[in-house]
């Protein structure tokens, strides 16, 4: 019987949480997949958003607590895919929502700077006319991303995960939906 050594690897660089006091500015995320899409290049624990099929397709409306994601981890079922961690509400309750489809994100990139904003949010399929403007998308279905409202400032206080910056959050679920 062959023994593995188990070998402990430097988290990729981007991948750190940073500790300056305020917001970052938009393009310093420390998100590094979120900071390229669409452009130039220890507290309380908040529960996952985690919504199923049917919910997706009948659509769902959720706010964003920040102006962009507050962290970025390897995907656990993808190993070439990146979720990203945002802090929503949805009906009333504060969730962590890690997204890792491209369609959602790229969507979503283009309403940045996101705090404040509520989104209604579908899966809908790929027609032809996307198709047409996106002869290189693979998928089958694609997120479609409406701007509802926007509010200069939040009601809410930012959730205390969202700036504790600790390590993994425990029970993490993370939304997997193969686009193709």
């Amino acid at each position: 019987m062959a023994q593995e050594e188990k070998e402990n690897k430097q988290a990729v660089s981007g991948t750190e949480q940073k500790k300056e006091a305020g917001m970052p500015a938009i393009g310093e995320s420390g998100c590094p997949t979120w900071d390229s899409l669409g452009g130039n290049g220890g507290g309380d624990m908040l529960p996952f958003f985690s919504p199923r099929e049917e919910l997706k397709r009948e659509g769902f409306k959720v706010r964003f607590l920040s102006n962009g994601p507050r962290r970025e981890t390897q995907n656990r079922f993808k190993e070439d895919a990146r979720d990203l961690w945002f802090d929503i509400e949805h009906q009333g309750e504060t969730y962590t929502w890690t997204i890792s489809q491209i369609s959602l994100l790229v969507e979503l990139k283009r309403h940045e700077p996101l705090a404040g904003k509520e989104f209604e949010i579908t899966l809908v399929p790929v027609d032809e006319e996307f198709k047409k403007d996106r002869p290189n998308y693979k998928g089958k279905d694609r997120y479609q991303v409406e701007l509802v409202s926007e509010s200069g400032s939040l009601s809410r206080a930012s959730p205390p995960a969202a700036e504790a910056g600790s390590g993994p959050l425990p029970n993490v679920v993370v939304e997997e939906v193969v686009e193709g």
